[in-house]
């Protein structure tokens, strides 16, 4: 078996005794980690809130992210590295008593471990924005 990466998904390739005995690969690909555009995200997000926050420093972001979700009942949207720093940016949605709650507690938590960027709550976000978000997940 070998393994290999495809864009953001890794694929196993299996080689297989054909029936007079010779090894040949097969032609099928099985994922292992199947990439985010390879998902179908079940989840439908319409209505929620959005939060949004902004750090300079990955790291940052995911203890960040670890307090906020652990802290009230929101779901991690995404988390979107920046392509020229080593920043993120980190979407959850819930309700807006429970993204705001989740919102404190991820800046509160990521003050000493790096620089906030920018954040914001969006308690009822348009048609246009939920693709605006859409369209950002899916690059």
């Amino acid at each position: 078996m070998e393994k290999k990466a495809v864009g953001r998904s890794i694929y196993i390739s299996a080689r297989k005794k054909s029936s007079v005995g010779v090894l040949r690969e097969q032609s099928e690909q099985y994922p292992i980690f199947p990439s985010y555009k390879e998902d179908k995200m079940a989840d439908n997000y319409d209505g929620m809130a959005v939060g949004v926050f902004e750090l300079d420093n990955l790291v940052a972001c995911f203890v960040a992210l670890d307090a906020a979700s652990k802290a009230a009942n929101v779901k991690i949207q995404s988390v979107e590295r920046n392509r020229l720093k080593s920043g993120a940016c980190v979407k959850m949605r819930g309700s807006v008593s429970d993204v705001n709650a989740a919102m404190e507690v991820a800046l509160e938590t990521a003050k000493p471990l790096g620089k906030i960027v920018s954040h914001t709550v969006i308690a009822s976000p348009t048609a246009d924005t939920e693709t605006a978000l859409k369209m950002t997940i899916n690059k």
